[in-house]
Order: C-alpha cells, then sequence, then structure tokens
C-alpha cells in the first residue's frame, strides 16, 4: 500500500480489492494497467466533497512505479523528536504546525539530513537518532509548473527539554515548542494530515 498527500487529502494506493472500498466521502477507483494516470492526476485531487482516493489496483507495484513517472521526486529528511517526557518538538511556519525537515543534499544519507536539518531548524546539538527504521511520507504539489513527489524520511529522535531552541527564520520557521499528546489532539487542524499519521 502506498499513500500520497495534495493539499491533506490523501490518495491511497493498494491492492485489497475490499479494505478500501467503504470509506465515507471517499471516492473508489479501480486502476487497470490500460488507464493513463497522467488524466487521473489531474483532476482526481479537486473533486468537491471528496475526503481522500481509494485506487486498486492489480499490480501495486506497477502501477506505483508508472504513477511516480508523473512526477520529479525530490527526497526529505526530518526527525520526530522526543523530549524526556514524552512531548514532541513542533516547528510553526506560515500559520501551520510542521516538524523539522529538509532536502537530502547529494551524496548525504538521509539520517545525516535529518540529523542537519534538526540542527539548522531547531538549534539542537545533542538530538540523536534512537531509531533507524524511518517512517516514509509522500505528498505532492507544483513548482513552477513542474509535478512534484515528494518523499520523506522521518526519523525517531530524542532531544532534552533543557536545550536552547533556536528557530531558523529564513526558513519561515516563527515558533519552536515542545507538545504533549493531549495537545496534538486538540490541535489537529493546523498539522499537515501526512504528520498526522505518525503523531496521533
Amino acid at each position: 500500500m502506498y499513500k500520497v498527500f495534495n493539499d491533506n487529502i490523501p490518495l491511497i494506493l493498494h491492492s485489497d480489492l475490499f479494505q478500501f472500498a467503504e470509506i465515507d466521502n471517499y471516492l473508489y477507483l479501480k486502476f487497470d494497467e490500460q488507464d493513463d494516470w497522467s488524466e487521473l492526476i489531474e483532476t482526481m485531487w479537486k473533486i468537491d466533497g471528496v475526503n481522500g482516493l481509494s485506487i486498486f489496483a492489480t499490480n501495486i507495484d506497477k502501477s506505483w512505479m508508472e504513477f511516480q513517472s508523473n512526477f520529479k521526486v525530490v527526497k526529505a529528511a526530518g526527525g520526530i523528536i522526543r523530549n524526556e517526557h514524552d512531548e514532541i518538538l513542533v516547528i510553526e511556519r506560515n500559520g501551520m504546525y510542521d516538524l523539522p525537515k529538509g532536502h537530502i543534499e547529494e551524496n548525504e544519507l538521509a539520517k545525516e539530513a535529518a540529523l542537519r536539518e534538526v540542527k539548522e531548524e531547531c538549534g539542537l546539538k545533542d538530538h540523536a537518532i534512537v531509531s533507524s527504521n524511518p517512517k516514509v511520507s509522500y505528498h505532492t504539489y507544483l513548482l513552477q509548473d513542474e509535478l512534484i513527489l515528494k518523499k520523506t524520511f522521518w526519523f525517531s529522535m530524542s532531544a532534552s527539554v533543557n536545550e536552547k531552541l533556536i528557530p531558523q527564520n529564513e526558513e519561515g520557521i516563527s515558533n519552536l515548542f515542545w507538545m504533549d499528546q493531549r495537545n496534538i489532539e486538540k490541535n489537529k487542524d493546523r498539522f499537515y494530515s501526512s504528520l498526522l499519521e505518525f503523531l496521533v
């Protein structure tokens, strides 16, 4: 199964005919090998009243490769950072709550990029990766008339609540703070849907 977000609307590509067939306000489609992804991509996230798309494909790996071929794929890495009180470090950017992340540079490992981006965006120095098995999210956007598919590797990290937080203002980060689970639930509408997959 693959899940891709566009403007908080998920597209679920799967090979289970019945698992995602009856989700409320989801459009369910069967994708045949002769179908054209490019035509579907143009319209699939623009249908009013639809909260998501459930697309069944018999050959999911081939369909996923064909889906990706319509985009420029870029890779990023970031951190899901917890302190000793099990609070998560949240950044505020453009009025939305987010997690620190950034592009993976050439010849850089994903975990190296994640540690670097957390340091740059949050000012942390003593953070560490606690699991080498990252979660992965996908989202799409349009950049200068080019369709982009961003694949982000999210590494679980630890950091101390006593470390000074320094927001990277030049990246549009206006605030940094620790947030407990109750407040994450309370502020779900200010997080991107792709992040909530990992936080609630």
